[in-house]
C-alpha cells in the first residue's frame, strides 16, 4: 500500500495537482489476527467484541493548504466532516 500511496502522490505531483487536491485514506474496520484470542471482526465473531483492533477505521487526510502535516487526532466523526467540509470549494449554484 506504502508503495501504491506514493506512485498517486508522485502522478500528482508531475500534474501539478499536488497542492489543489485534498487526499483521503480510509477503509473498512480492523480484523482480529488473533488479537484478544480472536480471529474476524467485532461483528464476525462470537461473542462480539468492541477492541480497538475491530471498530477503529483508519482516516489519514492530505491538504498541506488547509490542514497542516504531522498532527495526529482522535476526533469525533462529525467534527471530521466539518472541517473537510470547510475546506473543500463551494459547490456549484
Amino acid at each position: 500500500m506504502d508503495r501504491c500511496i506514493g506512485l498517486l502522490m508522485d502522478k500528482l505531483d508531475a500534474l501539478g495537482l499536488t497542492e489543489n487536491t485534498m487526499v483521503i485514506f480510509t477503509g473498512d474496520n480492523g480484523f482480529n489476527m488473533g488479537h484478544h484470542g480472536i480471529l474476524g471482526k467485532g461483528n464476525g465473531t462470537f461473542p462480539l467484541n468492541m477492541y480497538d483492533e475491530s471498530v477503529k477505521v483508519p482516516f489519514i487526510v492530505y491538504c498541506p493548504h488547509r490542514f497542516p502535516g504531522g498532527i495526529r487526532t482522535e476526533p469525533n466523526a462529525a467534527h471530521t466532516r466539518m472541517e473537510i467540509r470547510s475546506a473543500l470549494p463551494p459547490g456549484p449554484g
